[in-house]
């Protein structure tokens, strides 16, 4: 036999000191999830939270592989997703076999309640590098107050402004929720949304009681005053022409 004093860089790389037990499974069980953890993320994540652990990169493929088939049960990920569905009641779901009796495409649509119908929705989506949108994240209100949005803000701040924060925000004019953007997120830049803007010219026309070229000339003014409107003083000189115009002259008394 040959013994002597164990230092630390003797074990530091043993079988025993780089594998997952039970609490290490936990981990990604209850805080990540299986199915959507990368195993190099794991693995740092691992490393952070268990300084005193020399894991591998391939311990933690197999421990995910692992958790994996536990969660499955011997099911395929799509029986496991129907299933899931399956067992919720604000859910319905239906499916499209092709010839073989194999699925083909999967339908499936939430169903909010009457109460939270009842309830004033804040939607929040992005832009990526496309120009197309994606849902980012939203929030039932209780009614549309300062104080609601300021909360509502202050979690996205939380959970999906980690790293960035939007350089530009567009809203329609509510302005409680203005208010409250400007409070929680000053360096982002506000504008109102286009659509609505495109909505509120509608309603323009209608309250002009006017038809024919005339109304389209201001609506085509309007818009002008709008867009090409980069600073105050910009918006300041396009208004001040667009008001000027006869149909907004009134006679005092």
């Amino acid at each position: 036999m040959h013994n002597h004093p164990c230092e630390e860089r003797d074990v530091v790389g043993h079988i025993a000191n780089r594998t997952l037990s039970k609490k290490h499974l936990d981990f990604p069980r209850e805080q990540i999830g299986v199915f959507s953890v990368k195993p190099a993320a794991l693995l740092e994540a691992l490393r952070h939270d268990f300084p005193e652990n020399n894991f591998y990169i391939k311990s933690v493929y197999n421990a995910v592989a692992k958790l994996r088939a536990e969660v499955l049960d011997g099911r395929t990920p799509v029986q496991m997703l129907v299933d899931l569905v399956t067992g919720m009641t604000d859910y319905s779901f239906d499916i499209k076999f092709n010839q073989d009796g194999k699925m083909k495409c999967f339908f499936f649509a939430y169903n909010p309640s009457v109460e939270r119908m009842k309830m004033p929705f804040l939607e929040a989506v992005g832009m990526n590098s496309e120009n197309k949108t994606f849902f980012l994240c939203g929030c039932f209100l209780t009614n549309e107050a300062e104080e609601d949005y300021r909360w509502a803000i202050k979690k996205m701040k939380e959970i999906c402004f980690i790293d960035i924060s939007p350089s530009v925000i567009a809203t329609d004019r509510e302005l409680s929720l203005i208010a409250a953007i400007n409070d929680e997120l000053p360096q982002a830049v506000h504008l109102l949304c286009r659509w609505h803007r495109k909505k509120h010219n509608s309603k323009m026309k209608t309250r002009l009681n006017l038809s024919g070229k005339r109304i389209n000339e201001l609506l085509s003014m309007w818009t002008s005053a709008v867009h090409n409107s980069f600073t105050e003083d910009d918006w300041n000189e396009n208004f001040a022409i667009f008001a000027g115009q006869p149909e907004f002259q009134f006679e005092d008394g």
